[in-house]
């Protein structure tokens, strides 16, 4: 996320510049820009393209901040502003590598030449030596000194939305169109599959690379979850993409599939949930715009699943390494070998959650929302191994460094009880 807060006079203006492509980090770095606002007591502008992956987003409101409309003259004049940015920015980065570099050559001559001119006098010995040591190149420039992206500390506030009152009277009809009883308690549902992201996956975009394809689930293992929240009187809306393997099931309300479908209703339905149950997929960070508790099933990854807030969920899959076919305990997970090699699938196997797996969260996550019970030790003691993981791969594994801790915390959340006290 790219910020900047401009003094207009006496008045302050947070300025963000919002990755328009992905539809989670959108709404995470929405969420993270109204927090700060708050916290600095400023308004918020949006600086985006008119091609964006989700306009509906900005249908959201907080009576803490004030957010600005669009204005095509701040726009020419904040894009100007970043365009010079970058240009300086750039500029930066080519001096201090082209130094690097030089720096790296001219003590490689001076190694080079002591280890040549073994007769010096042990004076020039040191003294040459001694230059050899300033053109060491600085540790702090070996570094990719990247600024936090993952705000995790930021992301444990929460600032109250409304939908935007012009919009809400539509999406409620919209709502009740595809058989939305608004009086009835609901819960969103999104399980991941392949057809939305097909073909540009990122194995597809860099070949090599963690294979996205492992986060997908198949929608029949949440069906004992879905008969039990339907017994229980919530409405369960499935949302997602056309793509999607169809649903009819009793109380079950198929979005991603229905003609009525909309980004504005699918924010509607996860603003008004009693909770969200997601894969690792895009509206988990529209789960922390709208508020929403949330449950993380079938996760690959414990550092960036970790759920922030105390509300907040985790159920990872199971992982066994494909040369020996033995499966890795939730501890291994948590080790560099297997954060450095995620989603490889040369190297692991990933099982998705049985039917009873799910079932468990789903209940344990239901049973929370009346009363939070006290970590058990195994959860305490698996969020202090996460928490630490994500400190210290955060200096060496680029993935932790953008998704991992901040400054010592990962969050508040808590790994699913029955799956840790089964495998930690």
């Amino acid at each position: 996320m790219e910020a900047k807060t401009l003094h207009l006079g006496w008045r302050k203006l947070l300025v963000t510049r919002v990755n328009p492509r992905q539809y989670g980090h959108l709404a995470l770095e929405i969420t993270m820009s109204l927090l700060r606002a708050r916290r600095e007591q400023t308004a918020v502008y949006f600086l985006h393209p008119s091609t964006i992956v989700s306009k509906a987003l900005f249908n959201l409101r907080s009576a803490d901040v004030k957010v600005l409309p669009k204005s095509a003259i701040l726009d020419a004049v904040m894009r100007l502003s970043w365009s010079i940015t970058d240009v300086v920015t750039r500029w930066r980065a080519w001096r201090i590598r082209t130094s690097a570099v030089l720096r790296y050559q001219v003590r490689k001559e001076i190694t080079a030449y002591l280890k040549t001119h073994k007769t010096l006098r042990q004076v020039r010995r040191y003294r040459l030596t001694g230059a050899k040591d300033y053109f060491k190149v600085p540790e702090g420039s070996k570094a990719k000194k990247l600024p936090l992206y993952y705000k995790r500390r930021l992301l444990r506030e929460r600032v109250p939305i409304r939908m935007c009152e012009t919009m809400l009277p539509t999406v409620q009809a919209a709502a009740r169109r595809i058989g939305l009883d608004l009086e009835k308690p609901m819960i969103t549902l999104h399980v991941r599959e392949a057809g939305f992201k097909f073909g540009n996956e990122m194995q597809d975009a860099k070949p090599g690379s963690r294979d996205d394809s492992t986060r997908n689930a198949r929608i029949e293992s949440y069906f004992k979850a879905i008969d039990f929240l339907t017994a229980r009187g919530f409405t369960v809306v499935r949302i997602g993409d056309p793509s999607m393997e169809p649903v009819q099931r009793s109380g079950v309300i198929d979005l991603a599939t229905s003609p009525h479908r909309s980004q504005a209703l699918e924010i509607y339905c996860m603003w008004r949930s009693a909770f969200f149950v997601s894969a690792e997929a895009g509206p988990v960070g529209v789960s922390y715009l709208t508020n929403t508790p949330l449950l993380t099933v079938n996760a690959t990854d414990p550092i960036s699943s970790y759920p922030i807030r105390a509300d907040g969920m985790l159920l990872l899959k199971h992982v066994r390494n494909r040369q020996t076919g033995e499966r890795l305990s939730p501890a291994d997970l948590l080790t560099g070998d297997y954060l450095g090699n995620l989603r490889n699938l040369h190297r692991y196997v990933y099982e998705n959650n049985t039917s009873e797996q799910i079932y468990a969260a789903v209940v344990e996550m239901l049973e929370s929302l009346d009363h939070l019970p006290d970590e058990t030790e195994s959860q305490r003691h698996y969020r202090e191994l996460a928490t630490e993981a994500g400190t210290v791969f955060r200096s060496s594994l680029n993935y932790v460094r953008k998704w991992g801790s901040d400054d010592g915390f990962l969050g508040d959340g808590r790994i699913v009880r029955s799956y840790v006290e089964q495998n930690l």
